[in-house]
């Protein structure tokens, strides 16, 4: 594993609208389950890596960013064009940056020392494993109910609360994607989708505020506007399914159709060099 001691990294967002670079190390890089930070991440779990704010410039893009405040203090920017979450500012804490750690260059190290501690583990998504031996921290967040799988309907939707989508039935898989295309969409270093039959899947509501960001030419992404989830995929080439971001169902909700389904990992060759996968799921370096 390579550290990137005091060497400046770079970053952006995956349209490449917005860039930036940061002074390293990291002061600490942790992994956090809370629910906000999964529905505005779109994602099972937000890395973010601390930074001394000093060191922080955006280098392009400054005036495409937009912002949304998750609380009255944690101030989330974001791409307006493609929806990457990039960086948070938190008031009290203003020498430090907080940087959305999947969104950073090729996989580069933070430069933190030591395993990421998870923090509000206590609300994680009850079907995501924990397994890499690091510090786990709980938080105020109420443990989520655990719905059992097969339970339908279940309801989703955006940290906002604009955009709400609904299943009337399960989704055909769920896995977790490594690749750097997925991570500078959601500034996560792994994100998790699912498939679903089209006709299974409903939104419900806030439909005109899904932003479009063609990933590649045949796959259409849709993140909220206002806070800039990441919530849906649409590829040309499966007319039959619609893809959704998992980590955005209510109560940390399961959309297998029954308990012990596996969550593969795939394009894993391409994750973060420093992120290891422990949780024992099959593993492939493509779909």
């Amino acid at each position: 594993m390579s550290e990137t001691g005091n060497s400046r990294l770079t970053g952006g967002c995956f349209c490449g609208a917005v860039r930036y670079s940061v002074q390293g190390p990291a002061r600490e890089t942790y992994h956090c389950h809370c629910t906000i930070c999964r529905k505005t991440h779109g994602a099972v779990m937000l890395t973010c890596s601390a930074f001394a704010k000093g060191g922080f410039v955006v280098e392009k893009g400054a005036d495409e960013v937009a912002t949304y405040d998750s609380s009255e203090k944690i101030h989330r920017s974001f791409c307006s064009h493609c929806g990457c979450h990039l960086w948070d500012m938190e008031e009290g804490e203003e020498d430090v940056v907080m940087i959305a750690t999947g969104a950073l260059d090729h996989g580069q190290h933070p430069g933190h020392v030591g395993l990421p501690r998870h923090i509000y583990a206590n609300a994680k998504i009850p079907w995501y494993i924990i397994a890499d031996g690091a510090e786990q921290e709980p938080g105020p967040d109420p443990v989520p109910e655990v719905v059992a799988p097969g339970t339908f309907p279940l309801y989703g939707g955006c940290q906002c609360g604009t955009v709400r989508y609904r299943l009337d039935g399960p989704a055909k898989e769920t896995y977790h994607c490594h690749c750097e295309m997925c991570r500078k969409l959601h500034g996560a270093v792994v994100t998790t989708f699912s498939y679903i039959k089209r006709e299974l899947i409903a939104i419900e509501q806030g439909r005109e505020n899904l932003g479009l960001i063609d990933s590649s030419p045949p796959n259409h992404r849709m993140f909220c506007k206002t806070c800039g989830c990441p919530l849906f995929s649409d590829d040309e080439r499966e007319p039959e399914y619609f893809w959704f971001s998992p980590a955005t169902l209510d109560g940390g909700a399961n959309p297998a159709p029954a308990p012990g389904q596996a969550v593969r990992h795939i394009f894993a060759a391409h994750r973060m060099p420093w992120f290891e996968i422990t949780d024992g799921a099959p593993q492939s370096d493509d779909f």
